[in-house]
């Protein structure tokens, strides 16, 4: 059994089944038996207090704040004790130690989201300025250069979002289209509160496609491998050669009419808040929040 740094066990997440699935059902409730709250509550010496009279601390304001672990404040001690100095701004001992200690931190990030390269990580405070950050980027690229195309955006040009969105993945979307003519799609929900992946929402004039992983309101999670999938695929139904049965670009109907276009085989994704996924088709931008 693996164990944390207070000797206590260790729950390892399995992969998730297709959201809204049967299996995803049976393994929530699979889950909720076999999930132990009070070796994790253990984790978080805030919830060991009390409040109104007595009774256990709950928290579940973690969208905004996040409680802190042991090993977490450990980790924050020991480097404020010991090694606590400017990174790359220095060449003494504590500067060399710090920068290590940061670079270090940022491949862990990269190996634990599937991220190409730990150069594809960037630090923020939070997934809100995150988000912003993509979209002031996108509406000041350069105007020349090998590399300004993919994100310089202008009339015709589409930004893809979700009815399930929070506001802080909504504005700084809508102020980005506002500023340089493109054009903010989205997709629906259904009745059951999930996304209805429609086609032709996702074309060719995407250039960036943010989606929320698990809605803060509803609960849903989003199938966001197959979004990365319709978002990053190039090839031409004209010269596709992957059957109906395996295609994640669209979903086939029995409708005469077939799908425009079909998916090239997808890049392994591991999704969590902010994570920032390239894609490597077709020069648009996927952020998955």
């Amino acid at each position: 059994m693996t164990t944390d740094l207070a000797g206590s066990p260790v729950l390892r997440p399995r992969p998730r089944p297709p959201a809204g699935s049967v299996a995803e059902a049976a393994e929530a409730l699979a889950g909720a038996q076999h999930y132990d709250v009070d070796v994790v509550r253990r984790d978080f010496p805030l919830l060991a207090r009390t409040v109104h009279g007595g009774k256990p601390l709950v928290y579940l304001d973690n969208a905004a704040t996040s409680q802190k672990p042991t090993a977490v404040l450990d980790a924050e001690r020991e480097y404020y004790e010991r090694h606590n100095a400017n990174v790359h701004r220095g060449i003494h001992v504590l500067a060399e130690e710090a920068t290590a200690m940061y670079e270090g931190a940022r491949t862990k990030v990269a190996a634990f989201i599937g991220a190409a390269t730990p150069q594809e990580v960037v630090f923020t405070k939070n997934a809100s300025e995150a988000i912003n950050l993509v979209a002031y980027a996108m509406g000041n690229a350069g105007a020349s250069g090998p590399r300004a195309g993919r994100f310089r955006l202008g009339p015709g040009d589409e930004v893809v979002i979700t009815e399930m969105e929070h506001h802080s993945n909504i504005v700084p979307w809508q102020l980005l289209c506002e500023r340089t003519g493109a054009t903010l799609k989205w997709f629906g929900l259904t009745d059951e509160g999930r996304l209805d992946l429609i086609d032709g929402v996702i074309t060719d004039r995407t250039k960036i496609v943010c989606v929320v992983h698990q809605s803060n309101i509803l609960g849903t999670v989003n199938p966001v491998a197959d979004m990365v999938a319709r978002a990053t695929c190039s090839t031409p139904a004209s010269r596709c050669r992957t059957s109906r049965s395996t295609c994640r670009r669209w979903t086939w109907t029995s409708s005469p009419s077939p799908a425009t276009r079909c998916a090239a085989p997808p890049a392994s994704v591991r999704s969590g808040d902010a994570a920032i996924c390239l894609p490597r088709c077709r020069p648009s931008s996927v952020v998955v929040k």
